[in-house]
């Protein structure tokens, strides 16, 4: 039996690499790579609707960190608090027993123990607005009368913002901390636009114009 001529044993090496390659190429595109996300998130983004420009330069101060670590904590906002705070508030008696989620930032550095938490819930407390603040805290307090909400001048939804330093080794203050405060209010005022209330609340634009504070 005679043996292929050597140009023909190219050939055929020639056919099955054209074949391997179409077959290769008709296989449809590359799956398309993902992006991981980033692992953190600016301070201006956490808590969404929430932290105004100084409310976010006060908790980067709090927390000496200038981003925060991306997770389901920080991601908590006004809409999710608005409607807890509107169920709250239908709960009738029972709506200091209402759970509202808060808005916890965990500073990127630090191990996790730089964590700082935005809580604003439904309040018996009353009336007007008031203050309270000390080393760890500070809280503002007002009434939300919202055709939105179905509160009344008579029965209104009485909110409190508090916002609290959970990181032990930032050294306690005297006095009242105006960076605390400053957060407490913005997203006090925040939620006050959020919800429609009369006034928005009687709050004033800025916590420095905010009433004297108390004990808590």
């Amino acid at each position: 039996m005679s043996r292929p001529a050597g140009g023909a044993v190219r050939s055929a090496g020639w056919v099955a690499c054209l074949v391997l390659a179409a077959g290769c190429s008709s296989s449809g595109p590359a799956p398309e790579q993902r992006t991981a996300a980033p692992r953190t998130v600016e301070i201006a983004e956490a808590c969404p609707g929430l932290l105004n420009e100084a409310a976010a330069q006060a908790v980067e101060r709090t927390l000496q960190s200038s981003a925060l670590v991306r997770d389901e904590g920080q991601a908590v906002g006004a809409e999710g608090i608005g409607a807890a705070l509107e169920a709250a508030y239908k709960a009738g008696p029972a709506a200091g027993e209402t759970a509202v989620t808060p808005c916890v930032m965990t500073g990127q550095v630090g191990g996790g123990d730089r964590r700082a938490e935005l809580r604003l819930g439904a309040d018996s407390g009353g009336p007007g607005v008031r203050v309270r603040a000390d080393a760890r805290q500070a809280a503002v307090s007002f009434d939300c009368v919202s055709t939105r909400v179905g509160s009344t001048t008579d029965l209104p939804l009485r909110i409190t913002s508090t916002f609290t330093d959970h990181w032990q080794k930032t050294a306690p203050t005297e006095g009242p901390p105006d960076t605390y405060l400053t957060v407490a209010h913005s997203a006090a005022l925040a939620m006050a636009q959020h919800l429609s209330c009369d006034n928005t609340g009687n709050l004033p634009p800025r916590p420095t114009a905010l009433p004297p504070p108390s004990a808590p």
